[in-house]
């Protein structure tokens, strides 16, 4: 787009600046309000799909004959909005009079978005929205696919799992635990011990407003909690989630257990408090569960511990630090930590407010090199990874074969999931129109790449074919 107003301009000069236009060729001033990577989207990576739903676009009404008279009006533009008021201070020189204008260019990192003003011709900016909105349906498109795909995959793997799994939002295809209560839906805090307890391995509990939230802050022994907790007898996955968020979990909840069902300290495999506010110190007191291979903390960090005394930007330590690095550096079987958030955006926050991105980093390393390859899970409600690379990339060729086939779909999601499933090696844009005959999985354009790609395709092709079979 800039060559070609460089080149009208030019023509315009050449001709003494008597061009004859029409409206498509005359010059409007186009303002763009974006958001930034810093201030309140810190830290986020937008793609363009997200940059052009979150920008507003204005396009002047005035329309000017010639480039230069356009630029004048942008520059007055400039100097009369107050995002631009220290422009000349902070870019100085003869840049200031150079289009476009960004207010990036002053590097304010407080804010939470930018304003940019140029000139263009009315022909390439109404071409440049066009092609923002198709683009906007391609990756709309693509959400749609990946979404059906993601989720199909989070099917198959959750039962080759075979263990425990809760979504949020729930899913048809959870698998629940062996004692599930609901209190809204199981008689209160007044229900009676089910039958299977002394025998269970896992629990789930779903407490609701008054009674359980004040419980995570001050416990009582004859909840109906810790009546079923103390009848157990084999319990090696615990399930919490509560509906109040007015109260945190605190150390005093995770004391009670210990108490009042001691046993978990040496069988208690699975900790899930998702969802739920927790006090640092009951993550501390968490580490004497010394057998615990899963530690699930997803959405469970809360914002109140922050001092607000210092700088939010600054990666100083924050109130979970040293709590989660004294937790999971004391318990010497975990395999798999999860912080997740089902938010993307509520991520800054919590390596603002509740843990440090250095933090973080250090819980990496601790997971990956004295915990046996664990691993830190980010997106709430995980389930596990596939077995094999084979596994995976068959229950991928199944998921887009039956997003290919699903009459219920646009054409155009149908038509993404063939190209993504007939795609060929990474670095060939041919149309694969052949599959490999013995696993029928792997898609190619033709025998050449087929040969080039069999090093890597080998290495999974039998344990496909027998997957398949």
């Amino acid at each position: 787009i800039m060559n070609s107003e460089k080149k009208q301009k030019t023509q315009e000069m050449a001709s003494g600046g008597c061009l004859n236009q029409t409206s498509d060729n005359k010059y409007v001033i186009v303002t763009t309000t974006y958001p930034s990577t810093y201030g309140c989207h810190r830290g986020m990576n937008w793609s363009r799909a997200d940059m052009i739903r979150r920008s507003d676009v204005d396009v002047s009404d005035e329309m000017y004959d010639t480039y230069e008279e356009a630029a004048e009006a942008a520059m007055e533009a400039r100097k009369a909005h107050c995002v631009f008021d220290e422009f000349e201070e902070c870019v100085g020189g003869d840049a200031t009079n150079d289009l476009p204008f960004d207010s990036a260019d002053m590097e304010n990192y407080d804010n939470d978005e930018e304003i940019l003003i140029e000139v263009m011709t009315k022909r390439s900016i109404d071409e440049q929205i066009e092609h923002d909105q198709d683009h906007l349906q391609e990756a709309g498109t693509r959400r749609h696919v990946n979404a059906l795909l993601k989720s199909h995959l989070f099917r198959i793997r959750i039962q080759d799992a075979g263990g425990v799994h809760y979504s949020y939002p729930p899913k048809p295809y959870d698998i629940p635990a062996e004692i599930d209560i609901n209190e809204e839906t199981s008689g209160g805090t007044t229900m009676g011990i089910p039958k299977n307890a002394p025998s269970a391995k896992s629990f789930m509990y779903r407490g609701i407003r008054p009674k359980f939230p004040s419980c995570l802050c001050s416990p009582d022994r004859d909840h109906s909690f810790f009546r079923i907790l103390r009848a157990c007898q084999s319990l090696e996955e615990l399930y919490v989630r509560s509906d109040g968020v007015q109260d945190n979990l605190s150390v005093e909840f995770i004391e009670t257990i210990v108490r009042e069902a001691p046993y978990l300290v040496q069988s208690l495999k699975v900790l899930s408090l998702a969802r739920i506010q927790i006090d640092p110190d009951a993550i501390k007191a968490m580490s004497v569960f010394e057998s615990l291979e899963r530690l699930d903390l997803s959405d469970c960090f809360s914002t109140e511990h922050w001092n607000d005394d210092g700088d939010e930007y600054e990666n100083s330590t924050l109130p979970y630090d040293d709590a989660m690095i004294e937790c999971v550096g004391s318990l010497p079987n975990l395999k798999r930590l999860d912080i997740g958030n089902n938010d993307p955006e509520m991520q800054r926050y919590l390596h603002d407010y509740s843990l440090s991105r250095d933090c973080l980093e250090l819980l990496v390393c601790i997971m990956e090199e004295e915990k046996d390859h664990g691993r830190i899970t980010r997106e709430e409600s995980e389930p596990e990874a596939f077995a094999t690379p084979a596994r995976e990339t068959a229950a991928r060729a199944d998921a887009l074969l039956s997003i290919w086939n699903r009459d219920d779909l646009p054409n155009r999601v149908q038509k993404l999931a063939e190209r993504m499933l007939k795609s060929c090696r990474p670095d060939c844009e041919r149309d694969a129109t052949m599959r490999c005959s013995k696993c029928k999985r792997k898609w190619y354009c033709g025998l050449q790449c087929q040969k080039k790609h069999f090093k890597i395709h080998k290495l999974v092709c039998n344990e496909t074919f027998q997957d398949t079979n």
